[in-house]
């Protein structure tokens, strides 16, 4: 049976926290219904990613408390926005829309920025900085090794003004740590979905926003297609 698109672009989204994960030598698992990570204390990262609506919230406490208590700070993305985790001691986080854009759209125009794949180190400190986001220090140079990985940056001049990760997997190419400095998000996001069109041509684009950025993305032919929820474990007191 075909998986839909919140499922594809929740796997596409465990599979880049996957990455990430590995790129610090702590690579998780996919279980059935799932991704988790019992290991990894990288901030911004849940230690669980739900890939089916099916999966239940005792799914998630036994597979979280299987080598032990699970720590404060422990996130869990409730892909599907269908589980109570409260009951186990877990607190809302925040709530996010996923988005798809199916291959072969017309691509967005791309405004006044060139965008370009990242391919050192000093590119990516240089992407890391204009990033200006705590998130982005999880990022290690090995990440630009990986096949499944592109960092791509928008730049003015020859300086990175913008910039967003994308991550190739079977179904899909997805786009995350999507930032617009001082540029137009609009602009930016035509530049971004023209950038990830090239590199996967044959895939559509999945991912997930709020608010401004989600708007955005739907300007630049985005189509909302389900809620997410990210829950965390708060620390005692």
């Amino acid at each position: 049976m075909s998986e839909g698109p919140v499922a594809v672009a929740a796997r596409n989204n465990a599979e880049w926290c996957d990455l990430v994960c590995r790129s610090h030598g702590l690579p998780g698992e996919f279980g059935p219904g799932f991704w988790v990570n019992r290991r990894h204390r990288l901030a911004y990262y849940p230690s669980l990613v739900t890939l089916s609506p099916r999966t239940s919230a005792d799914d998630v406490v036994g597979a979280l408390g299987a080598l032990g208590a699970p720590v404060p700070g422990t996130g869990v993305k409730d892909s599907f926005a269908t589980l109570d985790l409260g009951p186990a001691g877990y607190e809302p986080l925040f709530e996010a829309t996923w988005i798809h854009r199916p291959a072969g759209r017309d691509r967005p125009a791309g405004g006044s920025l060139s965008w370009e794949e990242v391919t050192s180190a000093d590119e990516l400190d240089a992407w890391r900085s204009a990033c200006a986001d705590e998130a982005a220090g999880v990022f290690l140079p090995s990440l630009l090794e990986s096949p499944e990985c592109r960092v791509v940056a928008g730049r003015l001049c020859g300086r990175v003004v913008a910039g967003a990760m994308v991550n190739l997997s079977e179904r899909a190419v997805g786009v995350s740590n999507v930032f617009c400095g001082e540029r137009d998000p609009d602009e930016v996001w035509g530049g971004l979905l023209d950038a990830a069109a090239r590199i996967a041509p044959d895939r559509p684009v999945v991912g997930y926003e709020r608010d401004d950025a989600l708007r955005a993305a739907i300007r630049n032919g985005c189509r909302p297609i389900g809620p997410l929820r990210v829950w965390v474990l708060p620390a005692d007191g």
